[in-house]
């Protein structure tokens, strides 16, 4: 059996709701050097607003 290298990830369903995620969402992984952002691919100006907000305090807080 072939060894798979990479990892599967699971998004907790949690965390889903908390970020307003639901199963009818389609998410697009964004990846750079040390970070993995999963985001709806199709978002309203009000929820990309809001994205850019969290995403501002999560690395003002790193």
């Amino acid at each position: 059996m072939k060894k798979n290298p990479m990892p599967q990830i699971g998004l907790p369903a949690d965390a889903c709701r908390m970020s307003g995620f639901t199963d009818k969402d389609t998410l697009e992984l964004h990846a750079a050097e040390g970070a993995l952002v999963f985001m709806k691919d199709k978002m309203t100006a009000l929820e990309v607003a809001k994205a850019i907000q969290s995403l501002s305090t999560i690395a003002s807080s790193l």
